[in-house]
């Protein structure tokens, strides 16, 4: 049997009929032919590998969608990569989880080394990558100093996948130059070069590395960005809040992987030499569009907004012959407006690592309400009595019947 390469998988998927019985053998014979075997290595704080951890108690991971991944890992107390874990005090400490072709990056949150019934043993939690987009902020103006932030709030215009790209790239551009740094200390009057210089020498000297380390973004073409139309204003959140207020009800997913030197590049403008974290947006809505550009964003858009606010008045219109889409999700298929299924492989294999699967179905609940009313706390000015004297002593957090009113003669 011939080794299938992703290549021929890529294919296959991109083929007219993707879900044929000979697309699903081509995928299925390329997973089987992974290895099965996890693989649990820490790293130092420059990600290089300091030793292979194969003798663990229990190791337990999670990767949710455009969430923080969870690491949790028991070592013996006795191992030898105990008191280079315990170096999270005060560096970074990474640790990756390996599958075959799949690599699960974290670095160490909390460990603890405790004695329990004689045996000594280390508790290691690791968060994900996706958690440094909880320390990035979204400036208003990220290419302005501290002192010239104008104007108020940062404005992302554009297909969602585009938008979250920008928040972050922009955002991490800002902090890699660590060119404000420098001005920010100068009109500070404190001529200290030394954080620039040190982001400068932290990159080797190499200019390139410096912007695109430790975040590189891997970016759309934006007038090939086909995905939903957004508009959305920011003031100093985090780029995480940030990306979780776009993302709301949207079949977008945000990945933050890890890069080590002998990967391939993660993109055709890539020149990556240092381990980095590579940022992904991917649209997996599964609705397509007609054109395969921009403009399908905007047309997708104003069919979900006529299908979401007129309901059944427009499904003659939008979808005439009443073709799959699920609750929620409209389509005009006239126009080129269509849901592609999604489907999975379940490998059967005697090597493979399964043991057991379910698959659950759920139903679409809704995910905002939005209700209106007035706050049971209002407020209203004091007026002065018939002396001119101004209320004093007035709480103006209670009701009116909460308030006890003392005026002065």
């Amino acid at each position: 049997m011939a080794d299938v390469t992703l290549n021929d998988v890529a294919v296959a998927l991109k083929s007219a009929d993707s879900h044929s019985v000979e697309t699903t053998t081509l995928f299925a014979r390329r997973q089987a032919a992974e290895p099965t075997e996890l693989v649990v290595k820490v790293y130092d704080k420059f990600w290089n590998c300091i030793g292979e951890c194969a003798d663990y108690i229990e190791l337990s991971a999670s990767q949710p969608r455009n969430g923080v991944p969870v690491l949790n890992l028991t070592i013996k107390g006795d191992d030898q990569l105990v008191p280079l874990i315990r170096k999270c005090r005060y560096e970074v400490v990474g640790i990756t989880v390996e599958l075959g072709s799949v690599r699960w990056a974290f670095t160490v949150d909390t460990c603890s080394y405790t004695l329990d019934n004689g045996q000594r043993t280390l508790k290691v939690k690791g968060l994900g990558l996706y958690d440094y987009l909880s320390y990035l902020q979204v400036w208003p103006n990220y290419w302005a100093p501290i002192a010239a932030q104008l104007p108020s709030r940062a404005v992302y215009l554009g297909p969602i996948c585009s938008v979250i790209e920008s928040i972050i790239a922009e955002n991490a551009w800002r902090l890699q130059i660590g060119l404000w740094e420098l001005v920010n200390n100068a009109v500070s009057l404190n001529l200290d070069w030394r954080a620039w210089f040190g982001t400068v020498l932290e990159s080797r000297g190499n200019i390139f590395d410096m912007l695109t380390t430790p975040i590189y973004v891997i970016r759309h073409n934006f007038l090939l960005d086909s995905s939903p139309f957004v508009a959305h204003t920011f003031r100093m959140e985090s780029a995480a809040a940030a990306i979780d207020k776009v993302l709301k009800g949207y079949g977008v997913t945000v990945e933050v992987n890890l890069w080590l030197p002998g990967d391939a590049q993660p993109d055709a403008y890539s020149r990556l030499a240092v381990p980095t974290y590579v940022v992904k947006v991917s649209d997996r809505s599964n609705v397509t569009g007609p054109t395969g550009t921009i403009l399908d964003s905007v047309i997708k858009q104003v069919v979900n907004l006529g299908g979401s606010v007129l309901g059944g008045v427009l499904q003659p219109f939008l979808n005439a012959e009443g073709k799959y889409a699920p609750d929620g999700v409209y389509i005009a298929p006239a126009i080129g407006v269509d849901y592609v299924q999604p489907w999975a492989v379940l490998i059967d294999h005697p090597r493979g690592p399964m043991e057991s699967f379910e698959i659950t179905d759920h139903h679409p609940q809704g995910w905002q309400i939005i209700v209106g009313g007035k706050s049971p706390k209002w407020v209203c000015a004091p007026r002065p009595n018939r002396r001119g004297a101004q209320a004093r002593g007035l709480t103006l957090n209670q009701r009116s019947d909460q308030r006890d009113h003392r005026l002065d003669s």
